[in-house]
């Protein structure tokens, strides 16, 4: 796969940078980490080939977080800058989708458990 036309990545020279140095000797640019808890992530499969950072490198398999700060699920947060649903757009939405599963209902007959 081609990355600089999906993802073009400027070519900095990192490794001027001894903090950066240090990460790239250790290989971290092509490494792909998953955050996934179960360790279910599946982005190895997608992502594979050579790395984007254009190094001549390819991308490891996908491997689970790295050791550090806990991992938790955020609090569910109001939107921010969205006004989110009115009723009238969200009570359209629920009608279109009972008429949606009344026709495959129809056709395919009920769900059976």
């Amino acid at each position: 796969m081609n990355w600089s036309t999906l993802l073009p990545i400027p070519k900095t020279n990192a490794e001027q940078f001894p903090e950066v140095k240090k990460l790239l000797d250790l290989g971290l640019q092509s490494k792909q980490y998953s955050f996934d808890l179960d360790d279910k992530s599946e982005a190895g499969k997608i992502f594979r080939g050579a790395s984007p950072s254009n190094d001549g490198t390819t991308l490891d398999a996908t491997e689970q977080a790295p050791q550090g700060v806990p991992s938790f699920i955020a609090p569910e947060r109001l939107e921010e800058f969205a006004p989110g649903l009115d009723a009238s757009l969200l009570a359209l939405i629920q009608e279109t989708a009972e008429l949606e599963l009344a026709d495959i209902t129809s056709y395919y007959g009920p769900k059976s458990a």
